[in-house]
Parts: structure tokens; C-alpha cells; sequence
């Protein structure tokens, strides 16, 4: 099954705002690009769970919060950070 991924407006702000600062924006694309593929093809295989229905999943050089709705085979990010290493 295929989940739908949606970022909240203020999640893209986040991680516009993650990318315009990085020093290696191919890396901060590049996770986030591999984020959408996992959610949508496994939202459970590498995450995390966390209070209520949140869960957490991280890609460094990023981490995201995430809720998933199976019913409507949906997920929606709330947040994202970057992870320095």
C-alpha cells in the first residue's frame, strides 16, 4: 500500500529554512526526498513511535515528526530538523 504524504505549511517553512542555511544543500534534498519515499511507501518500517499517534523518523542529515492515518492511507509531517553530526 502507498501513503499520501503532506507537509504542514509550517514544516515546509522549517525545512526551506533548513536548506537556505546548510552549508550542503544536495544533502538536505537529498533527505528530504528519501523522507517523502519512505512515508509514502512505509511510514512503520524505520520510525519511531511517540506520544499519541506521532511518531519519529530519522534521515540524517534530518529528522521529521509524523502522524499517520491508515484509514485514509495518509501521513502528515508536522515538523523537521536538522540533525548535526
Amino acid at each position: 500500500m502507498m501513503y499520501t504524504v503532506a507537509w504542514l505549511k509550517s514544516a515546509q517553512d522549517l525545512l526551506a529554512s533548513i536548506w537556505i542555511n546548510a552549508s550542503n544543500r544536495q544533502a538536505i534534498a537529498d533527505a528530504a526526498d528519501a523522507i517523502d519515499a519512505q512515508l509514502r511507501a512505509d511510514p512503520y518500517a524505520y520510525s519511531e513511535s511517540r506520544a499519541n499517534k506521532e511518531r519519529v523518523l530519522l534521515l540524517p542529515p534530518l529528522g521529521v515528526l509524523f502522524e499517520v492515518e491508515d484509514a485514509d492511507s495518509f501521513v502528515i509531517v508536522y515538523a523537521v530538523w536538522q540533525i548535526k553530526t
